[in-house]
């Protein structure tokens, strides 16, 4: 059977305060080295009804009686993560619940996704060895930039 999900050997959660490079800038950290992606962030437009009970069909004619939508704002999504860390590294984690940071993941091919927003939730699951695996959401504000790989 092949293998359907990426790798994540090397790749790592980085944060920094808001509107800082959270990746190698000033004041940004490496919290955790990430064990698995369960889920990076799905873009979803709102929408809105446009429909108006006089409207004629495009073309002219009578009315058809499908309603018409526009799109509206986009919600960003969340990112949903394993990570492997040390019980420091947890600690810290804990300390980062509902405050905004600039979150990175730095790839293992070099690529990049930087976003704004707070973890909305922490689950420990089990022991790995020294490191402790937590199941990690990141709730986006704004809009997320991914950069590929040089």
């Amino acid at each position: 059977m092949t293998n359907t999900y990426a790798t994540t050997a090397g790749t790592t959660l980085w944060f920094a305060p808001i509107g800082t490079d959270p990746i190698g800038g000033i004041g940004t950290a490496q919290l955790a080295g990430v064990d698995e992606i369960n889920g990076l962030p799905a873009q979803e437009a709102d929408e809105f009804e446009t429909t108006r009970v006089d409207q004629e069909v495009s073309g002219g004619g009578a009315h058809d009686w499908f309603k018409q939508f526009a799109p509206d704002h986009i919600d960003p999504g969340n990112i949903e993560l394993k990570l492997a860390m040390n019980e420091t590294q947890l600690e810290t984690l804990y300390g980062l619940v509902r405050q905004m940071k600039a979150f990175g993941i730095l790839f293992s091919s070099g690529g990049d996704l930087i976003c704004d927003g707070f973890i909305k939730k922490v689950g420990p699951e089990a022991p790995k060895g020294d490191e402790v695996v937590v199941a990690v959401t990141i709730r986006l504000s704004g809009k997320p930039t991914f950069t590929k790989a040089a």
